[in-house]
């Protein structure tokens, strides 16, 4: 993609995120809430994702599901303090 090229550190939906091959309908990305990448995404104020209107559906929908959950995760360990 465009923003692979042109950002510095970019990378495709499919290498960053190893979303599954086929798209389910309540499907979640494979990120374990205490990796790297969820940590990275928590820091994250955008996505810059030109390969997402060529994507299914489920794939959206996985992502928005998948940060839901790894934010919700942030707000309830906050709360615990």
């Amino acid at each position: 993609g465009i923003a692979t090229n042109l950002l510095d550190g970019g990378r495709t939906f499919h290498s960053c995120f190893k979303p599954p091959w086929v798209p389910c309908a309540n499907g979640l990305l494979n990120i374990p809430s205490q990796s790297q990448l969820a940590k990275l995404l928590r820091r994250s104020t955008a996505i810059v994702w030109d390969e997402a209107p060529m994507m299914h559906r489920f794939q959206l929908e996985a992502l928005d599901r998948t940060l839901r959950d790894l934010m919700s995760q942030t707000q309830s360990e906050l709360a615990n303090l």
